[in-house]
């Protein structure tokens, strides 16, 4: 997992995720409360609970979505 993180309330907010984004091997990238998501994950369902979560989290403005869903991985 890569947190690159420029607040310190959204960095703080993805400890609480970090163990789930660390398996599915997802890079994570903040800057000014907007975050970026870029990786696999399996399924569609997968896909909107990570992005859920993180849109979620206290501090965070904006998500973009660079996920890609991939059964096969």
């Amino acid at each position: 997992v890569g947190v690159s993180s420029s607040a310190p309330q959204v960095s703080q907010a993805f400890q609480a995720l970090a163990a789930t984004v660390k398996e599915l091997g997802i890079t994570v990238e903040v800057e000014d409360g907007s975050v970026t998501l870029t990786g696999r994950v399996h399924s569609w369902q997968e896909r909107d609970s990570v992005v859920g979560a993180i849109a979620h989290a206290p501090g965070v403005q904006s998500v973009r979505d660079r996920l890609r869903v991939d059964p096969w991985f």
